[in-house]
């Protein structure tokens, strides 16, 4: 598994730990946009295609799991609108640029979240390789989009002394580790790097317990 994970090394359990103490120590305050940043700009979309009201049925129809990216200080966040029984609701998701260690590391809403995906940088960049993306953004967008309004599908590494964790996506698996900090009391995902379904090994194969894998999906 080791032979996959690139980037900084660490030696154990309590190096990931300190670092990412550190570093959520450093940005405990960090939070995505509030709603109304999010419905300000969905409404300016609305105005620019012509539609006046926001919860119109035309809007309504418009908005229907429409997806809408931005980036704001350094910060990536995706959004969608999803319908409910009563009310409509608005699932997010952001990530923002943080440098550590002359580095950069796109962190999740630490404020208000109780589990927070830390991604190093080599994870995109191996990412954007993989999926045949242009462009750096263009593989974070996408990313997120893949974390909105569900819950991450992780499996442990067995007999792991430092947490290694893959966390199964359609197109491949991110691998990292996995820690509960208990100052903050946050579960951190910390991503390290991305493998696509067919660079998948045999072991990865097995404990991520699927049949076949091609590709480009899992089954």
């Amino acid at each position: 598994m080791n032979k996959q994970i690139e980037g900084i090394k660490f030696k154990s359990l309590l190096e990931i730990r300190e670092f990412l103490t550190g570093l959520l120590a450093k940005h405990k305050n960090l939070r995505g946009p509030d709603s109304e940043y999010l419905e300000d700009k969905i409404f300016l979309d609305l105005k620019s295609k012509g539609f006046t009201k926001f919860w119109s049925k035309k809007s309504r129809a418009y908005l229907q799991d429409k997806l809408f990216f931005d980036n704001i200080d350094d910060t990536y966040i995706a959004c969608i609108i999803v319908p409910r029984k009563k009310l409509w609701g608005l699932i997010s998701v952001s990530l923002s640029r943080i440098v550590m260690e002359e580095k950069i590391y796109y962190v999740g809403n630490i404020k208000e979240r109780d589990t927070i995906p830390v991604i190093a940088p080599h994870f995109f960049h191996r990412y954007r390789e993989r999926n045949e993306m242009k462009t750096l953004d263009d593989a974070i967008y996408h990313f997120i989009n893949t974390l909105l309004g569900k819950e991450p599908n992780i499996i442990k590494i067995p007999n792991s002394k430092s947490g290694e964790v893959m966390v199964r996506f359609k197109m491949g698996v991110g691998l990292g580790h996995m820690t509960t900090l208990g100052i903050q009391k946050k579960e951190v995902i910390f991503f390290k790097t991305f493998v696509d379904n067919s660079l998948l090994t045999e072991e990865q194969i097995k404990l991520l317990d699927v049949k076949s894998i091609d590709n480009k999906e899992m089954p």
